[in-house]
Formats: C-alpha cells, sequence, structure tokens
C-alpha cells in the first residue's frame, strides 16, 4: 500500500506526437488515480493512438468529458490527449478559463531537482526558487503503541483534520523527518486513503534515528483558487479551497505526484499544512 509514497518521473513519455492544442475553454482539471502509470489517446478510445503516458497523481488541466466518457485533456507541451474517465477524478473550476497554447513545445518543469538550475520561459508566469527543496525519503515503521493525535503541522496548534478527531491508531506509517520536536509521518486510512501529519517525536523509538526536515519557508501568493489536500495521492479529497491572491508558505515541493507544492496556510483561524498544485502557487 505505501507504494504510494514513492516518487514518479517528472516527464510523460510521448509515444507519438498529438495534434496541437488551438484556443480552448478549460473548465475544471483531472487527476489520474490509479498508482500505476496510464495511456493517453489521440481521441476519445481504445482504437485511437497512444500518444503519451500519465503518471499516478498527475494534474491535466479539461475542456470537459466527451459523449464516450472520455476527458479531452492538455498536456504538459499544450498537444491535446484523451484519458479514460475511469482512470481519473475531475474537479470543476470555480469558473471556465479561456486557454491559449503557449508557442513553445517545451513545458515547463514544474520541480526543483537538487543540482538543477530553474529555467521558465518568458510566457511561464510561474516561478520556482531554486532553494526550494524536495521532501526527503521516508522510512517505514510499524507504530503499535496506541492512538496518537495527529496534527497537519509540527505542534497542538496547527489544525488537526477529520473534524479535530484526526488519529494514528497503528499499523504501517512513513517517517519523513523530523521538526521542533514532531515527526512528519504518512498513514493509511479506510477507503484506499492516505493522510500526511505530524505526531510527537517520542512517539517514535530513537533507533529511527530522524533527521531534521529542511524546509524552504518562502512566501507565495496563490496566482488562482488551490485546493489543500493532507493526500497528495488522492487531490480529490480536498479539504479546503483557498482563494486567489492569498498569501501562504512555500515549504517544499512534493515526491508523491509530480506537480505538488507542500506549503502552510491558515484555516480556521489555526495554521495548516497541505499539498496544492504548484501551477497555482507564485513565489513572490
Amino acid at each position: 500500500m505505501f507504494g504510494l509514497f514513492t516518487a514518479v518521473p517528472l516527464a510523460l513519455l510521448y509515444l507519438a506526437p498529438p495534434a496541437q492544442a488551438q484556443s480552448m475553454t478549460l473548465v475544471g482539471e483531472v487527476t489520474v488515480r490509479f498508482h500505476t502509470v496510464v495511456n493517453i489517446r489521440a481521441g476519445d478510445s481504445t482504437d485511437h493512438a497512444l500518444i503519451a503516458k500519465g503518471q499516478p497523481g498527475q494534474i491535466f488541466p479539461t475542456t470537459g468529458q466527451t459523449a464516450a466518457g472520455w476527458y479531452e485533456i492538455v498536456l504538459p507541451d499544450q498537444q491535446i490527449g484523451y484519458l479514460s474517465g475511469k482512470l481519473v477524478t475531475y474537479r470543476a473550476y470555480i469558473q471556465p478559463i479561456q486557454h491559449t497554447p503557449h508557442q513553445t513545445a517545451t513545458p515547463p518543469k514544474p520541480l526543483w531537482e537538487p543540482g538543477q538550475s530553474q529555467q521558465t520561459s518568458d510566457e511561464q508566469s510561474h516561478s520556482y526558487p531554486v532553494d526550494v527543496p524536495v521532501l526527503p525519503d521516508s522510512l517505514e515503521y510499524i507504530y503499535h503503541d496506541g492512538e496518537t493525535a495527529v496534527y497537519s503541522g509540527p505542534g497542538e496548534g496547527f489544525y488537526r483534520a477529520a473534524n479535530g478527531q484526526a488519529l494514528l491508531a497503528g499499523g504501517r506509517i512513513r517517517v519523513f523527518g523530523a521538526e521542533d520536536g514532531w515527526a512528519m509521518i504518512g498513514y493509511e486510512l479506510p477507503g484506499n486513503r492516505n493522510r500526511i501529519g505530524y505526531i510527537p517525536s517520542g512517539m517514535l523509538p530513537a533507533s529511527l534515528n530522524l533527521q531534521a526536515l529542511r524546509f524552504a519557508y518562502q512566501q507565495a501568493t496563490i496566482t488562482s483558487a488551490a485546493y489543500l489536500t493532507d493526500d497528495p495521492m488522492s487531490p480529490s479529497t480536498w479539504l479546503f479551497e483557498i482563494p486567489a491572491d492569498s498569501k501562504v508558505i512555500l515549504l517544499a515541493y512534493g515526491q508523491f505526484a509530480d506537480q505538488s507544492a507542500y506549503i502552510e496556510t491558515e484555516y480556521m483561524g489555526l495554521r495548516t499544512r497541505g499539498f496544492i498544485n504548484n501551477a497555482r502557487l507564485q513565489a513572490d
């Protein structure tokens, strides 16, 4: 189950050049919900040519669903393709967006990788600082020391999911590191879901030798409405919407899906951490 937490490749594998997208109206976005690579085709059935591959958790803007139940999507290089509705979850935009593809055929890289410089075209409106880390790899551990409250950040002053009742009851967890005496963990929920949160480091054995988490604490602005989730592999299970022009803190980029950013914001008067699509984020 915890294969969900492994990193995925950052780029699509293109097998044949699909048609170039024209100006279109985007009504929402789809997220690959399968835990394996999925096929993107030139038309809305398996009879059409295979043109690209989609990675688990990858997000694509869409013009909507065809009569055959497939979504017309815009790929990172501005080409169009089709994904079966059985392979994705759909989220509608608050308002449709008129989209005119960039003329460049080179898609922007959404994630920073250590040792690589950040380069964006003049037409790319988002900036990605070179000093923002990617979340570290995790350690696996079987937790069996009783129920423990889970918070969205390192402290009891942070928002607590599940209407303030989020609990780790036991079982297999992933441990990413520690901050201010709190361990960042991932654990399973019913319904094939997961949650990322924090428990006191003292609840885990010293033998895990938890490393300090490194975050950027970079101020950023939400450029269009973003949906925050504590389950980066199932972004359709979002917690709340962050309005455009909101100020947030960019902590890191996610290792779970190739368009996720780990941020800190405020919800119901409490500090909150979670994941959003980093295409919604402009670093200040």
